[in-house]
């Protein structure tokens, strides 16, 4: 997967803090904005993937000489690894916050499921599915961090769907998770509007079942009738 000019020796060891990794001068080191580099590394890998992106455009983005991108990062697989991490720590974030702002539990629910399968998808796809896609067939590290990334995401929607709806939530949760990645891969593919828009409404459903006396048809049942004679 890494060609001998992306790997440094012990690429394998534990990043150092970019301060720490940063060249050492006559005076002190050179600090560089570790958050601003990584997201820079992140926004080449989504937009190349990681086989097309050159370890001259990462270093360019990012700011860093070759010595401070290799004594921080240890090779372009752990630039990715790093962004990978980066991402999904941020992406659970940015849900937390919109669940937060929500004013209660029905509206939390209807925006986790309108954040996780929007009606309109980025073109370039979301970037754990494109890292998935590309790379876990023959990277376990990257398959885990994906594995653990959609436990995090089914469990955060287990215990939103469930203030709204206890019944069946962790398996609406799944399939909400299971939805937002189709929406992804299918926007990524040109899927025609339509199409994201069915799939947001039926998250949205998932999310936040209508109440019985809202569903249709339940006027019509009514209550049992009571037996005669």
């Amino acid at each position: 997967m890494s060609t001998p000019d992306d790997i440094a020796p012990d690429a394998r060891r534990a990043r150092p803090s970019a301060a720490a990794a940063a060249p050492c001068g006559p005076g002190r080191p050179r600090a560089f904005d570790e958050d601003a580099a990584l997201a820079a590394a992140l926004e080449v890998f989504w937009t190349r993937g990681f086989e097309a992106a050159s370890l001259e455009e990462l270093t360019r983005a990012m700011g860093l000489s070759r010595s401070s991108f290799y004594a921080w990062l240890g090779s372009k697989r752990g630039a990715l690894v790093a962004a990978i991490e980066s991402y999904a720590r941020g992406r659970r974030a940015a849900l937390e916050q919109i669940l937060r702002d929500a004013p209660d539990a029905r509206a939390a629910a209807i925006a986790l499921a309108e954040a996780l399968a929007p009606r309109a998808a980025q073109a370039k796809g979301c970037f754990m599915v494109n890292c998935l896609t590309e790379l876990a067939p023959a990277d376990p590290e990257v398959a885990a961090i994906g594995r653990a990334h959609m436990r995090a995401l089914e469990d955060l929607a287990e215990r939103t769907l469930a203030a709204v709806e206890p019944a069946r939530a962790r398996e609406r949760a799944s399939a909400l998770v299971a939805l937002s990645l189709g929406a992804a891969t299918l926007g990524k593919a040109g899927a025609p509007a339509r199409t994201l828009r069915a799939i947001a409404q039926e998250a949205r459903r998932l999310a936040a079942p209508p109440a019985a006396a809202d569903r249709p048809g339940a006027e019509a049942e009514g209550p049992p009738s009571p037996s005669s004679g």
